[in-house]
């Protein structure tokens, strides 16, 4: 797959650089310049065959090329738990994303990520330690911790806003150890990520640290969410929800913060995958909302929210959504973008487990709220995160403490000792350097 660098005029990245390297020469973020489609007949096909059949005809047509006959086993290592679609409420359902190892849905990309980087530091006979960068808000990191811990050759460093996200997030980045570093940053997420790319803009950093990152960031950390748009589209056709999905398309609602899961839907579409429209739901951070109304893009401080992983206030894939559909005029033609209030976040906790007896977690409830709002057709929900990884907001929803499945309860008993980092390019510079050989 070849990409090329958004606004600037560079030379075009093969896949398996941009994988390494995370973004362009410029600092800028990378989109596929020939990105596939497949034909209605063969898109209809597909979605009736197996999973197994599916992932393995996508990895080798979007990946085959880069990682050659290993792209279906790092897909299916990458994807190797369930993706369940349930009925959330009338003409809602709710894909669930969120039953691989760090129990969000980025384990999908953070896994692949993993295994593609050593499959190309295999194939390109490269020895020299790699760095991967990543600024989380909670889940992120979550995920890159677990998907990188022992994995030689590669450090992950990560950087969470102190006391940003939850006691179990935390624990999740910061008590492995090894290979992996967690370091809490004085500030908010976009603090976080305005390190992550001024190191990127660094030459001699990049160089020297063999910096990539696994932030949505990196085209390898979001092309293969594409997969498990498909998967929603499929289960829906297989449960009889909808009958000819190119009829009665969907309408695929994301929770969004630094919206690369709405990116990832867009491709999918893109792909040949049958969409209604899109319905981005953010919490009080609605940058986007108010910039499809207005016209201007104003970030603003931060608000931190139940649904603490979209407390951005600058999402940075805004710049590949307004790519990819042609500016504020196509994006406003496909995407609609609403901002949910904290007081609906927990009521749609409450309404759905009242109702359906399924408990949400405040991403997913953000965007089941934005799916009640409309009657369009059926809606299919993101379901991000396992509600255990945030009981704040469930117990102040229902009064209930969520049960934490097994790896979460043991995760919650490690001890740790938090590391903080000042919000300066000089102290992560020192980190970067002064660090160099944990990974071996």
């Amino acid at each position: 797959m070849i990409l090329r660098e958004i606004g600037t005029s560079g030379p075009d990245w093969p896949l398996s650089r941009a994988l390494r390297e995370g973004l362009g020469a410029q600092g800028g973020l990378l989109l596929p310049r020939d990105w596939p489609r497949i034909e209605r007949g063969e898109m209809a096909a597909l979605l009736l065959s197996t999973r197994e059949e599916r992932l393995d005809h996508l990895s080798r047509l979007l990946f085959g090329a880069d990682l050659g006959e290993e792209a279906p086993r790092v897909v299916r290592e990458a994807i190797d738990f369930p993706l369940p679609v349930r009925e959330l409420g009338p003409g809602i359902h709710g894909l669930e994303l969120f039953h691989g190892p760090s129990f969000a849905f980025k384990d999908v990309g953070a896994r692949f990520l993993a295994r593609a980087l050593e499959v190309v530091r295999r194939r390109e006979g490269i020895d020299t330690e790699l760095t991967v960068l990543t600024a989380t808000s909670g889940d992120t990191g979550a995920a890159v911790a677990c998907a990188f811990h022992g994995v030689a050759g590669i450090r992950a460093v990560i950087l969470y806003p102190e006391g940003g996200v939850t006691e179990l997030q935390e624990r999740q980045m910061a008590t492995l150890g090894g290979n992996v570093r967690a370091l809490a940053v004085s500030g908010t997420f976009d603090s976080c990520q305005a390190l992550v790319r001024e190191a990127f803009r660094d030459p001699v950093l990049r160089a020297d640290c063999g910096l990539t990152t696994a932030n949505s960031l990196n085209p390898g950390r979001l092309l293969p969410q594409v997969l498990y748009s498909l998967e929603g589209v499929a289960a829906l056709l297989e449960q009889g929800v909808i009958g000819d999905p190119f009829a009665t398309p969907p309408v695929f609602v994301v929770p969004s913060g630094n919206f690369g899961n709405l990116t990832s839907a867009i491709l999918g579409e893109r792909l040949g995958l049958p969409v209604r429209s899109f319905l981005a739901a953010t919490n009080a951070n609605d940058t986007i909302p108010r910039h499809l109304s207005t016209g201007h893009l104003e970030p603003r401080k931060v608000v931190r929210t139940y649904s603490n992983a979209m407390d951005i206030g600058s999402p940075a894939n805004w710049a590949r959504i307004e790519a990819l559909l042609g500016g504020l005029q196509g994006v406003r033609e496909r995407v609609r973008a609403v901002r949910i209030g904290e007081e609906e976040t927990l009521d749609a906790i409450r309404r759905v487990h009242a109702g359906a007896g399924i408990l949400l977690d405040p991403h997913s409830a953000v965007g089941y709220a934005a799916a009640a709002r409309t009657q369009e057709g059926v809606r299919l929900v993101y379901c991000t995160a396992h509600p255990a990884k945030f009981p704040a907001a469930v117990r102040a929803a229902i009064s209930v403490e969520p049960e934490l499945p097994p790896a979460l309860a043991e995760t919650l008993a490690r001890s740790f000792t938090r590391k903080t980092l000042e919000p300066s390019i000089d102290a992560l510079r020192r980190v970067l350097l002064d660090e160099k050989g944990s990974a071996s």
